[in-house]
C-alpha cells in the first residue's frame, strides 16, 4: 500500500492495520488549561512541603532549649573527662606574714578535669584540680608560690548550670592548698612552707565556662599553718579577688 506523498504539519500520519490514519496533532498536545492545573498543583505540594519542614524545625528547636538537662545535650556543661585550663590573674591580694600585712598581685594557671557530680549528674559536675600554681612578689623582697596540695581524690569544687538561656552558671572552687614564703634574709626559716587549715573556698557566677574575665570572690579569710602543727597560724590570706582569663 503507497503512504501519502506529503504530510502536513498539523497531522500526524500512522499506519494501523494496513490503513493510513491521520490523528489531529492537537490530540497529542496538553492544552493550555491542564498546563495550569499541573503546575499549580505542582506549587501547592512544594509550598505544603516547605510548611511541614518548618514546623518539624520549630518543634526540634524548642526540644532542645526547653531545660538544664537537655541543654546539657547541646554541651552547655562541660563534657565528662576532659581538663580545661584557665590563667588566673589576682590583684591585690592581702595576706598576713607573721603579723605584717602586704599586699600583691598573683598570676599562673590552673587546670581542671570535669567529673560526673552524682548528687546532680543532669545540671552539673565536679571539677577536679589537676593543677594550681600562682606566684607573686613580695613588697621588700623575696616570693610567694600558691600551689594545689594533694591529688584531689574527693573533688568538692562543683559548675552548676542555673540557666540555658542565656547560660549562666555558678562555680564553687574548694581548694587544699601549699603556700611556700621565700623572703631571703628574713628571719623566719626559708623557704617557708604552710598549708591552708581549711580548704580555700571560692565562689562566682561566670556566663560562660570556662570563663573569660569573670571574678571569683573567697568567702573567709584562710590561715595557713605548718604541716605538723595545725593548731599555729604562720599567715592568712585576707583578701583574694581571682580574675580567671582565657589561656
Amino acid at each position: 500500500m503507497d503512504l501519502p506523498a506529503n504530510t502536513s504539519d498539523s497531522v500526524i500520519t500512522t499506519v494501523i492495520f494496513g490503513s493510513v490514519h491521520k490523528t489531529p496533532q492537537w490530540r497529542n498536545t496538553m492544552n493550555t488549561a491542564q498546563q495550569n492545573f499541573a503546575n499549580g498543583r505542582r506549587k501547592f505540594l512544594k509550598s505544603a512541603t516547605v510548611a511541614a519542614l518548618g514546623v518539624v524545625g520549630l518543634v526540634a528547636g524548642s526540644l532542645l532549649t526547653e531545660s538544664p538537662a537537655q541543654a546539657t545535650r547541646q554541651g552547655a556543661l562541660p563534657t565528662v573527662g576532659t581538663e580545661v585550663k584557665a590563667g588566673i590573674v589576682v590583684e591585690k591580694a592581702q595576706l598576713t606574714i607573721k603579723g605584717e600585712q602586704v599586699e600583691t598581685n598573683f598570676d599562673g594557671e590552673s587546670t581542671v578535669r570535669i567529673e560526673t557530680n552524682p548528687d546532680d549528674p543532669t545540671n552539673s559536675v565536679k571539677l577536679k584540680a589537676v593543677s594550681h600554681r600562682l606566684t607573686a612578689d613580695l613588697p621588700n623582697g623575696g616570693t610567694v608560690t600558691i600551689e594545689h596540695n594533694g591529688d584531689d581524690a574527693n573533688p568538692q569544687s562543683v559548675l552548676k548550670l542555673t540557666s540555658t538561656l542565656p547560660p549562666k552558671y555558678e562555680q564553687a572552687m574548694v581548694l587544699n592548698l601549699k603556700v611556700t614564703i621565700d623572703q631571703p634574709g628574713n628571719r623566719i626559716d626559708q623557704p617557708l612552707v604552710l598549708v591552708t587549715k581549711e580548704p580555700m573556698k571560692l565562689t562566682g557566677t561566670p556566663a560562660k565556662f570556662p570563663p573569660d574575665g569573670d571574678l571569683m570572690q573567697l568567702q573567709n579569710p584562710i590561715d595557713l599553718v605548718l604541716s605538723d602543727d595545725l593548731n599555729t597560724t604562720i599567715a592568712t590570706i585576707e583578701k583574694f579577688p581571682v580574675k580567671v582569663t582565657g589561656v
